[in-house]
């Protein structure tokens, strides 16, 4: 994603959560430390992509308040300072892959764990396959989205380019993480077929980043066997197009069961698994 159409996005969010406070934002990015300007206090000792700082010389009303909010709808922590001019936040885009050793983590009993994976980015395809194939939209709402299994394709379409992204990076990280653990590796690496039951997928942000996950560390497995099952048809419709396209780029073969329905109670679970046979 280009500078210019981050700035949008970014914007689109701030009005969010500033909404209503006629508060006038510059959004600077900077790659390294040392072309920060002197009136910047950053507290940073950490490798980073890009680091983004939002500046107003306005007084923000809340500001902690409405800094909570916004580090919970990116998901990334929000740092706030106040000066006398004026006042700004930043947070830190992802950590190259380069800087990442995947070897420093192992997940094993009475063992801290040193450094974990905790940030990516969608592949190439899949990111032009939602934008540019699926019309996905970028537009934060995060309250509107809490609830998903009533929302139209025009909606659905929205949380595609908003939220997806964020539940494949946290779904492959976890698993990138729980894969470097060698008692889990050990337990898949020889597997050549694989079942996956997936509850209340939606449109598969966190299945298709298990799948990317899988891919990457287990080159025996040559046919993963997916059940997927969620309440909203038009949700399934669009992660069948993605499971489509997957099937296309991978060489591993995705077979997949789509099974649209809800459920009450657990009798109902029960109930379902006996007629899908499962």
């Amino acid at each position: 994603m280009d500078s210019e159409l981050q700035k949008k996005h970014i914007i689109s969010f701030l009005s969010l959560i500033f909404k209503g406070d006629n508060l006038y934002f510059e959004i600077d990015f900077y790659k390294k430390l040392s072309n920060l300007p002197n009136c910047l206090e950053i507290d940073i000792l950490e490798n980073f992509d890009s680091l983004i700082v939002v500046s107003t010389k306005n007084v923000i009303p809340n500001s902690e308040t409405k800094i909570e909010k916004l580090s919970s709808l990116i998901s990334k922590k929000v740092v706030l300072k106040v000066t006398k001019d004026n006042s700004y936040f930043y947070w830190l885009e992802s950590i190259p892959d380069e800087l990442v050793n995947d070897n420093e983590v192992e997940l094993l009993p009475n063992k801290s764990i040193e450094k974990i994976k905790s940030e990516t980015r969608l592949p190439k395809w899949l990111d032009k396959f939602i934008f540019e194939n699926l019309n996905a939209k970028y537009e934060p709402d995060f309250e509107k989205f809490d609830y998903n299994l009533d929302h139209a394709t025009e909606e659905l379409l929205i949380y595609l380019g908003t939220y997806f992204p964020r539940s494949f990076a946290e779904s492959f990280c976890i698993y990138e993480d729980l894969f470097s653990n060698s008692i889990i590796k050990n337990e898949i690496e020889n597997k050549s077929v694989i079942d996956i039951l997936d509850i209340g997928c939606g449109t598969g942000g966190n299945l298709l980043g298990f799948l990317a996950a899988i891919n990457k560390h287990f080159i025996a497995i040559h046919t993963i066997n997916i059940w997927v099952i969620d309440g909203n048809i038009d949700a399934l419709k669009i992660l069948e197009q993605i499971l489509v396209q997957f099937n296309l780029i991978y060489t591993v073969n995705i077979n997949y069961n789509i099974i649209n329905q809800t459920f009450a109670n657990v009798n109902d679970i029960s109930k379902s698994f006996e007629k899908n046979k499962l």
